[in-house]
Parts: C-alpha cells; structure tokens; sequence
C-alpha cells in the first residue's frame, strides 16, 4: 500500500515536473503573443482616433457649409421680398365680347402656317394663350378627345377658351379665331363626336 502511494506520488512529481517545464518553455511564446496582440490592438485604437478626427473635421466643415447656406437663403428671400413689393400685380380679365374680337383680329396666331410636327393644334392653342395673357385677358388651354362620326377614328383636338365679363363661356378654334358658344357647337360643324376633355387655366 505504502508502495503504491509513493509510485503515484513519483508520478504526480513527474507530472508537475512536465507542465512546469511546458510553462517555462511556452512562456516566451505567450509574451510574445500579448505583446503582438496588445501592438495590435493600439494600431486599431490609433486609427479608429484618425478617422474620429477626421469625421469631426467634415462635421464641421458641414456645419460651417450649412451656415453659409442658410446666410445665403436668407440674403436671397430679402431679395425676393423686395422684387414682389416691386413688381406690378398682372390681373387677368375676362374680356367682353367685343374686346374678345378685337384681340382676335389683332392677334397673328390663327395667320401662322399649320405644319407637322412643331405647328399643330396643341401649338396654336398655347401661343394664342400666351398672347392672351401678354394682353391682359384670362384665356384657357383645352384638350379634346374626339371620334370621327364618319369613320369611327379618334383623335385628339386642342382649342382656348374663356369667359366673357357676362359669365358665360366661349370656345375658341386657335387656327381659325372663330369663337362657339358651347362645345357642342364646335362638334357639330366638325361631325365629332367628344369623348372627353380636360381644360387647363
């Protein structure tokens, strides 16, 4: 029984003997190791600082842009608030009707040649328009969808329109000048028929 106590002690001994011996030769390599890793670790630390210091950097200089954006918003809205105390007020009327036909026979639109594809319908209409408005006088855009009675093709049509100082409401064929009182009218001199339209002020 001693006897076995004492090998089991021998090995025991020899077991400590072998690990201490392990720690003493491993040792270097650990040290080695945390040295490695703490030099890495302040690499990483010192460059996470840069990118910090840069990021601070642009905030600012993002700050200082937002700053002089908004000095210069501000120096532009005076400007603007300036030029509208300044600037006439363009009231557009509703003609009457004789002033409706003496624009008409003024104007030089309906005299332009009709041409494909830069002076169709859709370009009378809006030069007619924007003669109106030169003049003072409140003219409309207006886009037809139509259907020929004749042979069932569909199409599209624009024309102006308006209203007289009386309230009521005028059609105008920009190519021509000639004015209707409904649309209906329009449609029936053209044997169309509508299927819808949009008007545009």
């Amino acid at each position: 029984m001693i006897k076995k106590v004492i090998a089991n002690f021998g090995s025991i001994r020899n077991i400590l003997f072998i690990i201490l011996s392990a720690s003493l030769i491993m040792s270097p390599f650990f040290n080695c190791w945390f040295v490695f890793e703490k030099q890495s670790l302040s690499t990483e630390n010192a460059i996470l600082k840069n990118r910090i210091i840069v990021k601070d950097a642009e905030i600012n200089d993002t700050k200082a842009t937002l700053i002089e954006l908004m000095n210069e918003n501000q120096r532009l809205s005076i400007i603007i608030s300036e030029n509208d105390k300044q600037a006439p007020i363009i009231r557009l009327k509703d003609p009457s009707y004789k002033e409706l036909e003496k624009f008409l026979e003024e104007d030089e639109i309906s005299e332009q040649r009709y041409g494909i594809p830069r002076r169709v319908c859709i370009n009378f209409a809006k030069n007619l328009r924007e003669s109106a408005h030169q003049a003072g006088l409140n003219f409309s855009f207006i886009v037809l969808n139509v259907r020929d009675k004749e042979d069932g093709t569909e199409w599209g049509h624009a024309l102006n329109g308006c209203y007289l100082d009386d309230g009521t409401f005028v059609f105008i064929e920009p190519q021509t000048d000639k004015t209707y009182r409904s649309l209906s009218e329009f449609l029936e001199e053209n044997d169309l028929e509508l299927i819808n339209y949009v008007i545009i002020w």
